[in-house]
């Protein structure tokens, strides 16, 4: 029996100067073009009522977020941004696929993507992530779609394409991390180690991302890096305690790398404690 799958993304009605106006267009047709080039994938989009207008007809809509991370504290600039867990939430309550796919919705799909993810499951990965490849960004247009898929473009190495099985879910500990900020990646990755074997496909020609302006580096946004990585420090403490062994793994070692490298006094205590633990790392 074919394998389902269900990849659910975020759509964001966005405004100029944001690079999601012209990115998400190009996004939706690299994804209807991937799900026309195979079977037993259902694309689904969950998203915040006031951004219904630009979900592409032919997702299916799950029911809409109601919180946002900016309910749960105060941050600097109030942004409403989705907790990762209701977005997954979402799409496990509401489906009853196999697999589930995540990616932000800027990551454009290669003709090929659902076709590859197949093949990794076929092959016995278990759970894995597929990082982006970074394509010039002179990139504007849908029509520029045939250009796109020629770049090679470069390694990038973000977690930003998440691959598991639904039934692993119930396992998570996704905390209140928030999408569309840095380390939103962090609990995800965690969990899916935790939940059993997880490989990073670190050089596939699978998923695109056009250029890399980090606009999400600015300072006036801190706070909320801040209060991701704290919860990916939080759900890796939480694995660590009931496996010593879980800090060994290779995802593990670059989010702690990562961190060790980003500590502050600002970070929380479980912070501090897992870069204590881990100064052994590169």
């Amino acid at each position: 029996m074919a394998i389902k799958i269900a990849h659910v993304v975020n759509p964001v009605n966005a405004s100029p100067p944001s690079d999601l106006v012209t990115a998400q267009p190009i996004t939706y047709a690299s994804m209807l073009t991937a799900v026309n080039n195979t079977e037993n994938v259902e694309v689904c989009g969950v998203f915040y009522p006031e951004d219904e207008e630009v979900v592409p007809s032919w997702f299916r809509k799950l029911y809409p977020l109601k919180r946002s991370v900016s309910y749960l504290k105060k941050f600097n600039v109030t942004r409403k941004l989705p907790l990762f867990k209701e977005m997954l939430d979402r799409v496990c309550e509401e489906t009853d696929a196999d697999y589930i796919i995540q990616t932000n919705c800027d990551i454009g799909l290669m003709p090929h993507f659902y076709q590859f993810v197949r093949r990794q499951i076929e092959k016995g990965y278990r759970s894995f992530i597929i990082n982006k490849r970074i394509i010039p960004d002179f990139y504007k247009d849908v029509k520029d779609l045939p250009e796109m898929y020629s770049e090679l473009g470069s390694i990038h190495n973000g977690y930003d394409c998440f691959v598991f099985p639904r039934e692993d879910y119930r396992h998570y500990e996704m905390g209140d991390a928030c999408m569309g900020m840095p380390w939103s990646e962090g609990t995800i990755a965690a969990s899916m180690v935790a939940a059993g074997e997880c490989t990073v496909f670190k050089a596939a020609h699978a998923t695109f991302h056009i250029g890399d302006p980090r606009t999400w580096l600015t300072q006036k946004l801190y706070d909320y890096r801040l209060h991701n990585t704290n919860e990916t420090a939080r759900a890796i403490k939480l694995f660590a305690e009931k496996d010593p062994n879980f800090l060994k793994h290779e995802i593990i070692n670059w989010l702690l790398f990562k961190m060790k490298h980003e500590l502050s006094p600002y970070h929380s205590q479980d912070c501090h404690d897992l870069c204590a633990l881990t100064s052994g790392l590169r």
